[in-house]
C-alpha cells in the first residue's frame, strides 16, 4: 500500500504515466492548477513548492526502488515549475514563458544543472529540477525587468 501511494504521489496522480513526454505533461498540469489559484503572491507558491519538495523526497525514495530516475516520476517537475512561476504576473504570456523556459532548462540541463541529477536517490531526482526552476525564474525576472509583460 505504501509503494502504491508513493507511486501515485511521485507520478502526480498518474500524470507521469502519460505515454508521450511525461515530464512536460507534469509541468503542464502544474501550470494549469497554479493558474486556477494564482494571485500573483509568491508566498503560496514557495510554500507549495517546499511542501511538494519534501513529499517528493519521501515518495521518490520509495517509488524508485533503486532505479535512477524513471520518466514517470514527475513530482520533481511540479516543484521546478512552481519555482519558475515565482514572481511572474498572472498573465498567459508570463505563464507560457515560464513553462517554455523551465522545460528547456529541464531537458537540456545547462549551467551545471546536470551535475545535481548525479546525486544519489531522491536528492538527484528532485534537485536538478529545483535548480532548473530557479534558473528559469532568474532569467524570466531579468527579461521582465527589461521588457515587462
Amino acid at each position: 500500500m505504501i509503494n502504491f501511494l508513493a507511486r501515485a504521489c511521485a507520478s502526480l496522480g498518474g500524470v507521469g504515466f502519460f505515454p508521450i513526454m511525461p515530464g512536460t505533461a507534469g509541468s503542464l498540469v502544474t501550470v494549469f492548477i497554479t493558474w486556477l489559484f494564482y494571485t500573483g503572491e509568491t508566498g503560496p507558491l514557495l510554500t507549495a513548492a517546499a511542501i511538494i519538495f519534501f513529499i517528493g523526497l519521501v515518495t521518490v525514495q520509495y517509488a524508485t526502488q533503486g532505479q535512477s530516475d524513471p520518466s514517470w516520476i514527475v513530482i520533481d517537475e511540479a516543484v521546478g515549475m512552481l519555482l519558475a512561476l515565482v514572481g511572474v504576473p498572472p498573465s498567459g504570456k508570463a505563464f507560457f514563458a515560464a513553462f517554455v523556459l523551465f522545460r528547456i532548462l529541464d531537458i537540456y540541463k545547462p549551467f551545471g544543472i546536470n551535475i545535481l541529477e548525479r546525486l544519489p536517490g531522491a536528492w538527484g531526482v528532485m534537485l536538478d529540477d529545483i535548480l532548473a526552476g530557479l534558473v528559469a525564474a532568474g532569467i524570466l525576472q531579468t527579461v521582465m525587468y527589461v521588457m515587462p509583460f
